[in-house]
């Protein structure tokens, strides 16, 4: 059986129908109509789900409590930060975490805001690296602990709680244990596959087992460019960059104003060997995304791996200068040292990238281009300073 629906809205106003179908030939099995006001939106979850578990005589026994109305706008906000939190750019984030901030002036008690700022924050200080660790992991912190004091259940405050274990605390264990309790949570989230997935690939190098959770984050969210995405980049930690670019093309031609495809694919390009393609995918993304510190390292990194060392140099001048008038990420500066082959400028930068506890450090466990310094004893000691030692034998 499957579970088909449509929504519409008019006004305050909400309409959802729901039928019941079965999936080998489409035969309508059950259908019903719930109209309400759009604050009482969960309580339409709980209403549909109590319907079919009656339908389907189960014999639970149990209905979902109904929970508390919500204030409409404060709902709206939360909707229009998420759209773009998705986008993953540093401007997008931005406008995603002000998003948040207003679902909660709204309505205080709204627990998945709570944890979608917590989530903003992260990717401010890890995925895209504008801001410290000092500026922004007590913010996240507070913001996910909030989350769970108002609702213990919520699954996507787990699952941030893990993003910090992985990208700030580098703690194995409860990185996982926050991720697990997710998933039993909501086994139904993309999102919570995904960075499953990210874990199994960072600190596991399950690269496999990463693949096969990417594979059900697609099959939730088959529209998700990032679950996409990050496919491909499982591909290129194991060493397939053809079968990175061949994904990261196929997320492009999807959406061609997806900044972040557009960056992996130069990743990829890189790694081939396609030095001005990698270069051209770099600019692409930062004309739709904006020129953000990782896009520097990276074009840093490919003018220096092509022997355009002056190039190179004049990305590295770039950083510095930015370094001048705020937070620049240690870890792309050493990036761009790694292209030069500058051994001693690398670890230099790494160390740094260490004592900042920089967000993006944990890329080192995977990213391919770090493999020719892993056998150098100052990328082990490196690794076991993070108490990540292990991932060194491995």
């Amino acid at each position: 059986m499957a579970l088909e629906g449509s929504v519409r809205r008019a006004g305050d106003h909400v309409r959802v129908t729901t039928q019941l179908v079965n999936a080998e030939d489409g035969y309508q099995l059950w259908s019903r109509r719930f109209d309400r006001d759009v604050s009482d939106v969960f309580a339409i979850q709980d209403e549909i789900a109590a319907a079919i578990v009656t339908e389907l005589r189960t014999g639970l026994g149990h209905q979902p409590g109904r929970r508390p109305s919500i204030d409409v706008r404060a709902h709206d906000a939360y909707l229009k930060g998420m759209y773009a939190l998705n986008k993953w750019t540093d401007q997008s984030m931005r406008r995603a975490i002000a998003d948040f901030r207003e679902a909660i002036a709204r309505d205080s008690g709204f627990a998945p805001a709570y944890a979608a700022l917590a989530e903003g924050h992260v990717w401010l200080y890890s995925g895209l690296g504008v801001l410290s660790a000092h500026d922004t992991v007590p913010q996240a912190r507070w913001a996910v602990e909030k989350a769970l004091e108002l609702d213990p259940t919520l699954a996507d405050a787990h699952k941030v709680r893990g993003l910090i274990a992985m990208n700030h605390d580098w703690d194995r264990a409860r990185a996982e244990a926050a991720l697990a309790t997710a998933l039993r949570l909501g086994p139904g989230s993309a999102a919570t596959h995904l960075w499953n997935a990210w874990r199994l690939a960072l600190l596991e190098r399950r690269h496999d087992q990463a693949l096969i959770e990417l594979e059900e984050a697609e099959r939730l969210d088959p529209l998700d460019l990032q679950v996409k995405t990050q496919i491909g980049y499982v591909h290129l930690f194991h060493h397939d960059p053809v079968r990175a670019i061949e994904q990261f093309e196929r997320v492009v031609t999807l959406e061609p104003s997806f900044a972040f495809a557009h960056y992996a694919l130069g990743d990829a390009w890189t790694q081939k060997g396609q030095y001005d393609r990698a270069v051209a995918e770099f600019n692409r993304s930062i004309e739709l995304g904006g020129r953000s510190v990782n896009h520097i390292g990276v074009l840093g990194y490919v003018h220096g791996r092509s022997g355009n060392r002056d190039h190179a140099k004049e990305h590295a001048r770039e950083l510095a200068a930015r370094a001048g008038e705020g937070y620049v990420s240690a870890m792309w500066v050493a990036l761009i040292h790694l292209g030069l082959g500058d051994l001693d400028g690398l670890f230099h930068w790494l160390d740094r990238a260490f004592a900042e506890r920089d967000g993006s450090l944990i890329l080192i466990t995977a990213a391919v281009e770090f493999d020719p310094v892993r056998g150098d004893p100052r990328f082990t000691s490196l690794l076991e300073r993070m108490g990540l030692g292990y991932l060194a034998l491995s």
